[in-house]
C-alpha cells in the first residue's frame, strides 16, 4: 500500500528500514517523512540553462555574522541544498532529519553518495531580498 502512495519516482525508498521507522516514530516525525515521500525525488543532474550563479550573504540566526558565498540558482530545483564541505568550513550547526531522504541519479538509480540525513535553516540575503530557507546538506559534486 505504501509503495502506491509514495511518489512513483521514490518507490526504491520503501523498505524494511522505512517501515520499522514509521512503526516506531512519533506521529509528527512519521507524518513529516510520509509528506516528504510524496514529493518528487531529488535528482542529481548537470547544471542546465535554467541555472545561474549569484553572490549571496547568509547566516543561521539574526545576530550571527553574515557569510559571503556564491549560490547556484536553479529554477528547476524542487528544494534548496548546501554542500557538506561548506557547512563544515563555516561551522554551521546541522539538524538531523527524522529519516534519510534518498538522492537519485538522472537514470533513476539511487546515488552512491548516499541519502540526505541533515539540514540547516538559514537566512539568505540577495541584495535587499531576505528569505528563510531549509537547506538540505549533501554532496552534489562540482
Amino acid at each position: 500500500v505504501l509503495r502506491s502512495w509514495v511518489h512513483r519516482g521514490r518507490q526504491a525508498e520503501v523498505n524494511e528500514l522505512l517501515l520499522s521507522f514509521l512503526y516506531s516514530a512519533d506521529d509528527d516525525d512519521a507524518l513529516t517523512v510520509l509528506r516528504q515521500l510524496k514529493k518528487p525525488p531529488i535528482i542529481i543532474s548537470k547544471i542546465g540553462a535554467r541555472s545561474c550563479n549569484t553572490p549571496v550573504e547568509l547566516r543561521v540566526l539574526d545576530d550571527d555574522p553574515e557569510i559571503s558565498a556564491e549560490a547556484l540558482i536553479d529554477s528547476g530545483a524542487e528544494n534548496s541544498y548546501v554542500q557538506s564541505e561548506f557547512v563544515k568550513q563555516n561551522q554551521l550547526l546541522p539538524s538531523i532529519l527524522p529519516f534519510p531522504i534518498g538522492v537519485y541519479n538522472a537514470d533513476g538509480s539511487l546515488n552512491a553518495n548516499g541519502s540526505i540525513t541533515h539540514y540547516v535553516d538559514i537566512i539568505l540575503r540577495i541584495r535587499d531580498h531576505l528569505e528563510v530557507l531549509r537547506m538540505y546538506i549533501t554532496n552534489l559534486g562540482s
